[in-house]
């Protein structure tokens, strides 16, 4: 059985920390990003399964990141889930309408997260 990649990115280490320490045990793969900015690079890079995507981000926020990834032949495929603490229903609202697999606030439920990925990957 392949492993899950699972490709998170977020400026607060505490948090990709916390994303790895929940979904390691689970047997995923976890490639950790701190910047959405050359976010669709590190996919051609690394080939995760599923993104985790912060929204507020100080270099490039998650929408724009968002964006590029849905615009780019190779990466448009991949599973998208916003993880983020802006909660807002015009902010799910957006994520989706951008192509957005999931939307999850923080702080971050270990089985909401597990859920949505598994949601996000095909049946076998």
């Amino acid at each position: 059985m392949k492993t899950v990649k699972v490709m998170t990115v977020d400026d607060d280490a505490s948090s990709l920390r916390l994303v790895k320490a929940m979904l390691v045990p689970c047997g995923y793969e976890v490639i950790m990003v701190s910047s959405g900015g050359g976010v669709v690079e590190h996919i051609h890079t690394y080939q995760p399964d599923v993104v985790l995507l912060d929204i507020m981000m100080p270099d490039t926020d998650g929408y724009t990141a968002l964006s590029a990834i849905k615009a780019d032949e190779q990466a448009a495929h991949i599973p998208v889930i916003m993880v983020t603490s802006v909660g807002m229903d015009l902010n799910k609202k957006l994520a989706v309408d951008l192509g957005a697999a999931d939307f999850i606030t923080k702080p971050i439920e270990i089985e909401r997260l597990r859920e949505a990925i598994k949601r996000c990957l095909p049946q076998e």
